[in-house]
């Protein structure tokens, strides 16, 4: 994962991978869940899970695509205006290909979304210890 330093408080571990970022925190919501479900502080069994299902489509998918979209198709425009201001103002850089500024987009908004601006609270994700043969 290349999560770009100006826009994040903390970068991931060396070498970390989306899904290795997807593994620990889902791990963790569930362990989440779990503590505060035991301990009584929720009366729900699945508040992070559910509360980051429910925000994960349209934060997560449809708003870094359609920031792209105006930010690079229709420029200079009120709605890519609004568009790049609505998420502090990060917009993949103009020499990435749109393939690949969609997927910039769509991990560093991840990132900020999962770990700078969490919703349960995690600690900053770890890569997963490797097993030896």
């Amino acid at each position: 994962m290349q999560i770009d330093p100006r826009y994040a408080r903390t970068l991931p571990p060396e070498g970390m991978t989306f899904r290795e970022l997807w593994q620990d925190r889902f791990a963790g919501w569930t362990r989440m869940d779990e503590q505060n479900y035991q301990s009584g502080i929720w009366k729900l069994r699945y508040g992070c899970r559910l509360g980051v299902l429910y925000w994960f489509v349209p934060y997560q998918v449809v708003a870094p695509t359609l920031r792209i979209y105006y930010a690079r198709l229709r420029p200079g425009t009120p709605m890519a205006e609004v568009a790049i201001r609505g998420f502090k103002g990060m917009v993949a850089p103009d020499n990435l290909n749109l393939v690949d500024a969609l997927w910039w987009q769509f991990v560093n908004e991840t990132w900020y979304y999962w770990v700078e601006d969490p919703l349960c609270h995690l600690p900053p994700p770890k890569r997963p210890v490797s097993a030896s043969p």
